[in-house]
């Protein structure tokens, strides 16, 4: 939800928070990444 803040940067602003939720989910063990070889399908 839009909270009506203005920005002076908005990509570093989302890049901030993509970090900050990146981390978050690192923390709780969510942000698992998958792994496979070339030429393998998921």
């Amino acid at each position: 939800e839009s909270s009506g803040k203005t920005y002076k940067n908005h990509y570093v602003t989302i890049l901030k928070w993509y970090e900050e939720d990146k981390e978050k989910l690192r923390q709780k063990g969510l942000n698992k990444k998958m792994n496979y070889d070339v030429g393998e399908s998921l």
